[in-house]
């Protein structure tokens, strides 16, 4: 029987395709899989890939001036102004370069919005003074809640209710505090006076708040989620046949030549009508009697990892609500323009 000729692909397409096989086999730069993740799924979103292009048009354009545009035409709300969103659509090489491509500098100030790995220590990241006006200013009206409050129990002979500068942010394990460190003291003290405060009720009750009870948030589920979205971007360019093949022809090995296992590989497979089990760094990709519902499986739980990513743009309620927005949305987009203009105006 004639074989049918492959098709030849474009040399930047597989170059493109090339870059998925070190997410297909779990590797990425500087062991950084949460922010790797968050940065290639903003890669798929339209909103931030315009607001990078934007910029790259004007260079000198400030956030709100792209935020007022980027409005108008995808009535999306203010929601890629915040931080860590900011980032990433200001970084030179997005959404061009994989996050292995980009140069280590990039990386750097990429970390400085994007979660960070939990695997190995690394100092504290401070927020930058122009990024946290919005916490001065909560830190502000609970001083002077706190001096009324002083007032009264002044007049009333009751004693006052200590406020100290610690502020949770909502809908995350993040807690903004103020910490005096005298450098007088050694080094030691200073960390056995941070440990004590971390054994007092109130931050062992944040502990058990925010322990991670499923992989969702950890180093595993980023590595699963960057498979996904690796996986599907073999499939849209090479159908489900091909993509297996190519996995199978750009294998990684390791130092001695030996054949890596996919991340997260499974044992069973038929490969060319050929049921059988093999170890692990043999397995192909999928097992092939799974076919191209693996690769449908993946796109699956992309989309759903995207609309809990960025729910404005790809979860319900972009679906039900695209084009309009409630008044409280309009509120909380001026609110964030305006910290932006600031922003900006405080850089420039």
């Amino acid at each position: 029987m004639k074989k049918r000729g492959r098709k030849t692909l474009d040399p930047e397409v597989v170059a493109g395709l090339l870059q998925c096989m070190d997410y297909l086999h779990g590797d990425v730069v500087g062991d950084e899989f949460r922010a790797a993740c968050q940065y290639e799924y903003a890669r798929q979103s339209a909103v931030l890939q315009k607001a990078a292009q934007m910029l790259r048009d004007n260079p000198t354009a400030n956030a709100g001036e792209i935020s007022l545009k980027i409005e108008r035409e995808f009535h999306c709300g203010s929601w890629f102004i915040g931080t860590d969103w900011m980032f990433v659509w200001q970084c030179p090489s997005f959404p061009a370069k994989s996050w292995n491509q980009l140069s280590p500098a990039e990386r750097t100030e990429l970390l400085y919005g994007l979660p960070l790995s939990t695997i190995k220590p690394r100092p504290l990241v401070l927020g930058e003074v122009i990024f946290l006006t919005h916490y001065l200013d909560q830190l502000k009206e609970l001083a002077a809640k706190a001096r009324a409050e002083w007032k009264e129990a002044r007049a009333g002979r009751r004693r006052r209710k200590k406020v100290y500068p610690i502020l949770e942010l909502p809908n995350t394990s993040l807690v903004q505090v103020l910490l005096p460190l005298d450098f007088r003291k050694s080094k030691k003290r200073i960390l056995q006076e941070i440990d004590k405060w971390l054994e007092l009720d109130e931050n062992k009750a944040r502990f058990d708040k925010h322990r991670p009870k499923t992989e969702v948030g950890t180093e595993k589920e980023a590595k699963d989620r960057l498979k996904d979205l690796a996986a599907w971007r073999l499939f849209e360019k090479l159908g489900w046949e091909g993509s297996l093949q190519f996995a199978e022809q750009h294998r990684k090995r390791d130092k001695s030549g030996k054949p890596r296992a996919f991340h997260d590989p499974r044992q069973g497979r038929r490969e060319w009508r050929e049921l059988k089990k093999v170890l692990p760094y043999e397995a192909p990709l999928y097992s092939w009697q799974t076919g191209e519902s693996a690769f449908r499986k993946a796109k699956v739980r992309v989309g759903r990892h995207l609309a809990e990513l960025i729910p404005l743009e790809f979860g319900k309620y972009a679906k039900e609500h695209s084009g309009t927005f409630g008044t409280e949305m309009v509120a909380r987009f001026k609110k964030a323009l305006k910290e932006a203009q600031m922003t900006s105006k405080s850089s420039s």
